[in-house]
């Protein structure tokens, strides 16, 4: 790849392709939204990047590059969409497999040790209320599958497959969203036969909570006595007699709060759809996937804080 010069540094994300900046990265709703994330995700990694790969890449590159590792997730295991890389112009040439293994898969590791764009307090912002938990609840909590490659080793088998709900080879990401669909919390990888409610209560030391806080989960959650979930049938009532029914009140309220709780679902689409390297089985390192999965959702929150809540807020108060 011919070497782009300082001059290049000058010039904004928006200049760089001409076919478009949210169709080649994924991120945003639109070019101006994935010009302004990529910008910002720069300015936070620029002195890093600078101070770990200055010696042995031009300045001029590494920016680059840093573009490249986020059309690499776009764009992963699609042959026709790699070899049209940087065909916008006579400078750009397709990046070839050891540029990837010694500066784009690098870049993505700092990236998933450096962003920091996710944060827990956000959920303490005053609008984040909805008119159907004015107070109290700040957050939704769910999980979603990532499917990969099954492995060789039969224990590493057996850990990763879930035969009833996916009938696949998956690990499990968890994300956590404010009411106003903005993701305040992220962990990935988790092992596929891993219980949601023990995914969320082995990480509740990164979670604090107030007193008379809580969050929303589905029934899957039931044994976390910090999530609110549905009402369930009253079983256990003597041998051979079928469990109490939900009175039409209750499956009235579990159908409202449901219809709160779907919203972080949206948050799970933003996450896995856009990137290409989601939505084909993953084959490779589990800790390059973390990374990814790390990487997209920083950046997912660094768009979100650009484009706005997702959600409109109701009131405007402490929330306990």
């Amino acid at each position: 790849m011919p070497f782009i010069g300082d001059p290049w540094e000058e010039h904004e994300f928006e200049d760089m392709p001409q076919t478009g900046l949210h169709a080649k990265t994924g991120l945003g709703n639109s070019n101006q939204t994935a010009s302004l994330t990529l910008e910002h995700l720069w300015s936070v990694m620029k002195p890093v990047y600078l101070k770990r790969l200055g010696r042995e890449r031009q300045h001029g590159l590494i920016k680059v590059y840093f573009f490249m590792a986020f059309v690499y997730m776009k764009l992963y295991n699609t042959t026709a969409a790699w070899n049209k890389w940087f065909t916008w112009g006579p400078q750009y040439n397709v990046v070839c497999y050891k540029t990837f293994l010694t500066a784009i898969r690098p870049m993505i590791y700092m990236m998933a040790v450096h962003l920091d764009e996710i944060r827990w307090d956000d959920r303490l912002a005053y609008e984040n209320h909805h008119s159907f938990f004015p107070t109290g609840v700040s957050f939704i909590v769910d999980t979603f599958p990532i499917i990969v490659y099954s492995p060789t080793d039969p224990l590493a088998r057996a850990m990763l497959y879930v035969p009833d709900k996916y009938a696949a080879v998956v690990f499990k990401g968890e994300i956590v969203t404010d009411l106003l669909g903005r993701v305040i919390s992220f962990t990935a990888l988790h092992l596929g036969v891993m219980h949601d409610a023990t995914i969320w209560s082995l990480g509740k030391h990164l979670r604090p909570t107030l007193v008379g806080e809580y969050g929303l989960g589905d029934r899957i959650y039931s044994p976390c006595p910090d999530l609110i979930t549905d009402f369930l049938p009253i079983a256990n009532q003597g041998p051979g007699v079928p469990p109490l029914p939900l009175t039409a009140a209750e499956s009235d309220w579990n159908s409202k709060k449901n219809g709160v709780r779907s919203c972080v679902e949206h948050s799970v689409a933003e996450q896995q759809r856009p990137f290409g390297i989601y939505q084909t089985k993953f084959r490779g390192d589990p800790a390059f996937l973390e990374a990814c999965q790390i990487v997209t959702a920083q950046a997912n929150r660094a768009a979100r804080r650009i484009i706005g809540p997702k959600y409109s807020g109701f009131g405007w108060q402490p929330h306990v």
